[in-house]
């Protein structure tokens, strides 16, 4: 199976410190390819994955966290990888699946 992960954009994944669901995504990430599946995880930059990995921003803007227009442009860059994924896994907020919900694919949130 072809899975998307997409992580929120403010922390690398995983996270040096502070992070709980940069932690679930990664773990995630890891498990499901090695586990066989193709994944792409959508993060910042300083992550690290078993998974094809997809740099949204170089550096994590954990100073910026809840700019709108920062996470929906994340979220955007991820769901224009999705042309040939059988799912979307979205852990970017409400913004994730608002903007999934416009995307061919089946989105988990």
């Amino acid at each position: 199976m072809r899975i998307l992960q997409i992580a929120p954009p403010w922390f690398a994944v995983p996270p040096e410190s502070y992070g709980g669901i940069e932690w679930v995504v990664a773990l995630l990430a890891d498990g499901l390819t090695d586990a066989g599946h193709e994944v792409t995880l959508v993060a910042s930059g300083g992550s690290r994955t078993h998974a094809r990995l997809h740099i949204v921003y170089e550096t994590p803007p954990s100073e910026a966290i809840g700019d709108l227009a920062l996470e929906v442009s994340h979220v955007i860059e991820g769901y224009l990888q999705a042309d040939s994924i059988d799912l979307v896994h979205d852990h970017s907020g409400l913004v994730g699946p608002a903007l999934g919900a416009l995307a061919p694919v089946t989105v988990v949130h």
